[in-house]
């Protein structure tokens, strides 16, 4: 096995950081029937692959398929802050010409056979952005909310490791393959392969990219994507509250109370009820209140959450 080195001084390992990145997430699921091990949790995401034509697919796969490499120009440094997935992923079709024609020379290294190389820069870029397009809408919007709050949770975990432990235990424990030696990174890879940090580094915590991780270095922040803890939880679907629960809390405070399996925002909440807002904080209140869910606030989100009285509640009522 390969190393990539990923070399920080005392400012850049100040500067590392959490994100949760659509984009990134978009493109760990298109290697996922790559991976045996990913299949074998995440095998249920074939069936959406069926809900997109074809030569989308045919692009995405090509572009995605190889385990020992990844288009830079589809995986862009992350972004801090809220959130547009829709936002996010037509950055592709703005991606610099100059990254995607050296992604274009990895191709012709890598795949000299691949009708890839029948493209232009431009060609590619416009063609990976609408199948990008496509992808997400069939394929990924349906699950962000639930990707978005294992991510969350992720990174809330890590982030108090951090602060109780230290970076090196933190990204120690990302992933098997990661280890901190003092202010160089060693990734266990495909590829060998040493780079210097020019500003920080990205954390990029993925439930598609179990059990494996991906670096992307051509960026002045590295970018360093490992599995999100609780990957397979994406799968498993909330109880659905009963009649008797129904009565008690009434219908849609009980749902509110079943979504909350995961830390979830007021909007993620929102979204999936179906409710403004200001409506599903009204709720999230008084469940609050009864101690039902708990809140934190993870940057400038407030997150909800099921306590233990919570789940006793919603399982004592099946």
């Amino acid at each position: 096995m390969n190393v990539i080195e990923i070399e920080l001084d005392g400012v850049d390992l100040g500067r590392a950081r959490f994100a949760a990145d659509p984009l990134w997430e978009a493109i760990a699921s298109l290697s996922v029937m790559q991976r045996p091990r990913a299949e074998a949790v995440h095998g249920r995401l074939r069936e959406h692959f069926g809900l997109i034509d074809r030569s989308s697919m045919w692009l995405l796969n090509e572009l995605c398929g190889d385990p020992r490499w990844f288009p830079d120009f589809l995986g862009p440094e992350p972004i801090s802050g809220r959130r547009d997935p829709e936002a996010r992923v037509a950055q592709v079709a703005d991606a610099d010409l100059e990254i995607v024609r050296g992604d274009l020379d990895v191709v012709r290294r890598y795949l000299p056979q691949s009708p890839l190389l029948d493209l232009s820069p431009q060609e590619l870029r416009r063609a990976a952005a609408a199948a990008m397009h496509v992808y997400w809408t069939a394929v990924m919007a349906p699950l962000w909310g639930r990707l978005e709050a294992l991510a969350d949770a992720d990174i809330a975990y890590r982030s108090s490791q951090l602060a109780t432990e230290g970076l090196a235990a933190t990204v120690g424990g990302l992933h098997e393959r990661i280890k901190l030696e003092h202010n160089t990174i060693r990734v266990q890879a495909p590829t060998e392969r040493r780079v210097r940090s020019r500003g920080g580094l990205w954390l990029v915590p993925s439930v598609f990219q179990w059990p494996t991780v991906a670096v992307q270095y051509s960026s002045e922040m590295p970018v360093l994507c490992y599995p999100a803890r609780g990957s397979g939880l994406l799968w498993e679907h909330p109880r659905r509250p009963t009649a008797r629960l129904d009565r008690l809390l009434g219908r849609t405070r009980a749902e509110v109370l079943r979504r909350t399996d995961l830390p979830m925002s007021t909007t993620a909440l929102a979204d999936a009820v179906g409710l403004s807002k200001p409506t599903v904080n009204g709720h999230l209140r008084v469940l609050a209140d009864g101690g039902l869910v708990r809140a934190r606030r993870q940057g400038k989100q407030v997150l909800y959450e099921r306590t233990n009285l919570g789940d006793d509640v919603l399982r004592s009522s099946i």
